[in-house]
């Protein structure tokens, strides 16, 4: 069984959104586990309609005068079970830090959400050779004074922002080596086992290439999620 996760990103409009939630629904998983992250505004569709769903982000605050923000508290009270956090347009966009990433990672396990914490790196840092470097500072940050029952509660999801969008993907070797940097590091501080998935330009053409890399859990789909018809061939490649 692999996650399958559907970041919709800004995207989508109200009417679409009712067709997609009927095209979804006949969506063939293949005993994969199909998660979709909406926008906030369509949440209550996916959860009425009964899909697994998460959000794209959760407010690092409890509650309180903080207009435009969503708590991990009202996300739970819709039925919301996952929410992606330190995505790496909020640390670009939003200037997220990974302190920010670590109070919002409490809140939402204090909450019963499953946190899915996206890490990794630059083109720069690519180039320089500081892709394990970088992902040590991202996690040793985002995963601050947690315990190991709190990481057993986290999924981690590896996407390289040059991959993001630009159709470009690292080598098989190169996810590899990341994704069992990543699960060693845990083991190493932790004790646990983390389920870490790949994200960066995957779709339908290229999973065949991607899923013959060892360790992946699951695949965190951006543009690709828009398309439902892209999605069910790529399931059905898996």
């Amino acid at each position: 069984m692999k996650y399958i996760m559907l970041n919709h990103k800004m995207n989508l409009e109200y009417k679409t959104i009712k067709k997609y939630i009927k095209q979804l629904a006949t969506i063939d998983t293949k005993g994969h586990s199909l998660i979709v992250f909406p926008s906030d505004i369509y949440l209550t569709n996916f959860i009425d309609s009964k899909f697994m769903v998460g959000s794209q982000n959760a407010s690092s605050n409890k509650d309180g005068a903080y207009t435009g923000e969503v708590s991990a508290s009202q996300l739970r009270s819709l039925g919301v079970q996952y929410s992606l956090v330190g995505h790496s347009e909020r640390r670009k966009y939003f200037k997220e830090t990974n302190q920010d990433i670590n109070k919002k990672i409490r809140l939402l396990l204090i909450n019963k959400i499953i946190p899915v914490l996206c890490v990794g790196e630059s083109l720069n840092d690519k180039n320089s050779a500081a892709t394990k470097e970088v992902i040590f500072r991202q996690l040793q940050g985002a995963l601050d004074k947690l315990s190991s029952k709190d990481i057993e509660n986290l999924i981690i999801a590896y996407e390289p922002v040059w991959a993001i969008g630009s159709g470009q993907i690292p080598t098989n070797e190169e996810i590899e080596g990341v994704i069992f940097y990543i699960k060693d590091l845990i083991y190493k501080n932790f004790k646990v086992k983390v389920h870490v998935l790949y994200g960066g330009s995957v779709n339908e053409n290229n999973i065949d290439i991607i899923k013959q890399t060892k360790g992946i859990d699951g695949y965190l789909l951006g543009g690709v999620s828009l398309h439902l018809d892209k999605v069910q061939e790529l399931i059905y490649k898996l």
